[in-house]
């Protein structure tokens, strides 16, 4: 069975970023930090392999953009139990990408996957692709957790970032996407 409690992460993570192109989108000077309540999650339970897909607002850098240095997403897992493995997922171009198995435990951590290269060309990102309107488009990230029986995975905070060099001053600037929808949860074939 599986349970979502909630569509976007907690409402405090937005008083910690200044908002660049209005919306939902955010440029930060830092990375992003955890929020203290992990009080409001997404769930799975049950004795099984699922995803969690995630909607995310398109990206939109603007004309100043020298290279994109690198896209990644981070969320924080934990479950029940402890140990059940779970990942971060990246969809580009209608394919699932998993980043690294974790086995979180019962305490929630922060974890990170990097794709420095386009996961769908294995090349540089191109602007138009992390905008979702090039040829091999980033369309939107979530999670997989293997749940053994009796164990519940537990996520929260997930951020879809994308980190690049402006034209003109060389300045590194990571912009991060909050989610906007949960899709439905799929089994994995």
């Amino acid at each position: 069975m599986t349970h979502v409690l909630c569509s976007s992460p907690n409402s405090d993570v937005t008083s910690k970023f200044t908002s660049s192109e209005g919306g939902s989108i955010y440029e930060v000077l830092a990375k992003p930090r955890c929020s203290p309540d992990d009080s409001t999650y997404a769930y799975l339970d049950g004795d099984d392999a699922q995803n969690q897909d995630v909607g995310y607002p398109a990206f939109s850098l603007g004309d100043n953009v020298d290279e994109i240095i690198q896209v990644y997403v981070s969320s924080r897992f934990w479950s029940t139990v402890g140990g059940d493995p779970m990942r971060n997922l990246l969809y580009v171009n209608g394919t699932r990408y998993s980043g690294e198995n974790y086995s979180p435990g019962i305490t929630p951590r922060q974890y990170f996957d990097y794709y420095v290269k386009n996961p769908d060309t294995d090349a540089a990102w191109i602007q138009a692709d992390v905008e979702g309107t090039g040829p091999n488009p980033l369309e939107y990230a979530g999670c997989r957790a293997i749940i053994s029986a009796g164990n519940q995975a537990r996520w929260s905070q997930q951020y879809l970032c994308v980190e690049w060099r402006e034209n003109e001053t060389g300045r590194i600037i990571t912009t991060i996407a909050q989610p906007i929808v949960q899709a439905i949860v799929k089994g994995i074939n």
